[in-house]
């Protein structure tokens, strides 16, 4: 896997590193800082730098540590060891290593500058990296902090007995990538369950990628592969075809959006198989029809939602926008009752209407019926985050805040 430049960056913590660095020695130097170079430790397992540099006396390892999974006093004894073990492995190797904590880039920038040049000099030379990398058979992917303590959790309930568990993490975290690791650890025959033949193709990639020893099949409309490792099936099409597996032929069931799985169809499955051990897979565990995921799937093996994994710098901010439009709802039906906008209808629905939940924040509209003034702050800072769309005030507003008839949230959640 080739090493990304600077440009490449994909979360908050590299982002803000290369823009204190760029604000230290001048954007030019940002050209040779390479993100999430490839190395290998002392017992030649894969690992990455988060920023590298090679200057002609020596080669700069540069670490970003999160406090929660790099804190001695906050990971398992294994983790702090194994981060022991990767900078250890780079001194054995003569990388000069310099590590900051991703709370000193945000509240202390001018003093991680201030060392950036006592560490580096104050007008450094760097030079592009040789062609030394090793050599690699496909892509090597190393999980996250967070992905790793996921991964480490599903295995002690394993051992604790448990046979069920739901992963909680935000969309564009990497679920599929934990799952992929941790099926591969368990090593049985795996069937991954999706509600989009789409999201079969992604799935089957990401696990082409971790686990390349494992056989990968696709069980849908036009293809019924059934002896693979790894079967990939769309819900919609195994479930018409349960009679030509085995109840038995699996040992891990993996269910992805199993925000999904109160379904009919999705039970018609579960009940069918008896696998090992079933994990479930979510970014939005709230469901619109009042389900709850935790009575499904009883063990959150891992939560990172999206407020934490931005704070994390794992996701960018989110921003909250305001668009105004005149696009015509008369039809639309909200909580499925039809409202007519712009007359007193829309307004006498608006007592039915209530409170209307997006995520955990219930709270959209006052007592008579209109925006909260702090709806859309509360938005901004919900999660999953959320936008507001309005268009002109209906006549029973008359210019007053809008009601829920001319004010619309949505967010990037179906449910919602």
């Amino acid at each position: 896997m080739e090493p990304m430049k600077a440009t490449s960056v994909n979360s908050r913590a590299e982002e803000l590193f290369v823009q204190l660095f760029c604000e230290t020695f001048g954007p030019e130097k940002t050209e040779n800082l390479q993100v999430q170079y490839p190395c290998v430790d002392i017992y030649g397992r894969h690992r990455y730098i988060d920023f590298a540099l090679e200057s002609p006396e020596s080669k700069i390892a540069i670490e970003i540590d999160g406090e929660t999974y790099h804190n001695p006093s906050k990971v398992s004894e294994n983790k702090y060891a194994d981060d022991l073990l990767k900078q250890n492995s780079l001194v054995y190797d003569n990388w000069k290593v310099y590590r900051w904590i991703y709370s000193q880039l945000e509240k202390q920038p001018e003093k991680v500058k201030d060392e950036l040049i006592t560490f580096l000099g104050t007008s450094p030379i760097f030079k592009a990296f040789e062609a030394d990398l090793p050599v690699q058979m496909g892509q090597t992917i190393e999980l996250r902090d967070y992905q790793q303590e996921a991964t480490e959790n599903l295995q002690k309930m394993r051992e604790d007995g448990k046979t069920i568990a739901l992963l909680y993490h935000a969309t564009g975290v990497g679920k599929t990538i934990t799952a992929a690791t941790d099926a591969k650890a368990v090593g049985g025959r795996t069937l991954f369950l999706v509600n989009a033949l789409k999201l079969a193709s992604q799935a089957k990639e990401t696990f082409a990628k971790v686990w390349s020893e494992a056989t990968l099949g696709e069980y849908t409309g036009s293809q019924k592969d059934m002896t693979q490792t790894v079967i990939f099936a769309t819900v919609q099409s195994i479930s018409k075809d349960l009679e030509k597996f085995s109840p038995t032929d699996f040992d891990y069931l993996i269910v992805d959006e199993c925000h999904h799985a109160a379904a009919n169809t999705y039970q018609k499955i579960f009940t069918y198989f008896h696998p090992k051990f079933i994990l479930g897979l979510t970014a939005t565990p709230e469901r619109s029809d009042g389900e709850d995921m935790l009575e499904l799937f009883q063990n959150v093996a891992h939560k990172m939602d999206l407020k934490t994994a931005v704070e994390r710098g794992v996701l960018v901010p989110i921003r909250c926008i305001r668009v105004k439009t005149n696009i015509d709802l008369t039809d639309v039906r909200i909580n499925g009752i039809k409202s007519k906008i712009g007359g007193t209808e829309m307004n006498s629905n608006c007592s039915r209407l209530g409170r209307r939940k997006i995520g955990k924040n219930e709270k959209l509209w006052n007592e008579r019926n209109h925006a909260d003034a702090d709806a859309e702050k509360r938005l901004c800072a919900a999660e999953p985050a959320a936008v507001a769309v309005s268009r002109a005030p209906c006549e029973g507003c008359r210019g007053n805040r809008p009601c829920k008839g001319c004010l619309l949230y949505t967010s990037p959640s179906p449910r919602d």
